[in-house]
């Protein structure tokens, strides 16, 4: 999937230009110059690339990052909110994936995103509580939580479509009610945070 060449964006906006043009003489309106947008001035996140055989755009620079808990399992403290330690990507388009200091997703642009996390409990206690929470720039914004029937291992998964602003972060953070503390696997099967840009 080629991306559009300058030719093919200065052609294309040439073409719309002079619709618009005609379109505003038909209604008797005044023709004045638009301001020029060179396709070097947009930004390539914004640039789309076309497949030029089904002819369906391709949104292969558009925001999207996978973060996932990796180098060992992580013990969480009972009834203690606390942030899971995302330090390894599967992918990130942006480069908006911090894994060593913050273990956040800032974004770079605005917009709606679709957000999909897991938290993986190793070891359970029957009859207990288990939360996954994405948070914006701090605060809860989504929860799930499951009750664990009998022992053994429990998954949580929390997932919804979020605006974000330029720089606003997305976090995972888990908490239990086990009584004891727990241990969420490590794993990027397991316990991971997905984001990608949707509009």
């Amino acid at each position: 999937m080629p991306e559009i060449t300058k030719e093919q964006f200065d052609s294309l906006k040439g073409q719309v230009d002079a619709l618009e043009h005609k379109l505003k003489e038909a209604e008797g309106k005044s023709v004045l110059p638009t301001e020029e947008k060179r396709y070097e001035d947009i930004p390539y996140y914004r640039r789309v690339k076309i497949d030029t055989i089904e002819g369906q755009p391709s949104f292969t620079q558009q925001s999207g990052a996978r973060m996932y808990l990796n180098t060992a399992p992580q013990v969480f403290t009972d009834g203690v909110v606390a942030k899971v330690t995302l330090n390894a990507i599967t992918y990130d388009v942006l480069t908006e994936a911090d894994i060593t200091t913050d273990n956040r997703f800032v974004a770079k642009q605005s917009g709606y995103y679709q957000i999909n996390g897991a938290v993986y409990f190793a070891t359970t206690v029957a009859a207990k509580r288990y939360a996954a929470k994405i948070c914006k720039n701090g605060a809860v914004y989504s929860q799930v939580t499951n009750h664990s029937s009998n022992t053994g291992l429990i998954g949580v998964m929390v997932s919804d479509i979020i605006w974000l602003d330029t720089d606003d972060y997305l976090e995972l953070w888990a908490r239990h009610d086990a009584g004891e503390n727990q241990s969420v696997t490590n794993g990027a099967t397991l316990t991971y945070l997905s984001i990608r840009k949707i509009a």
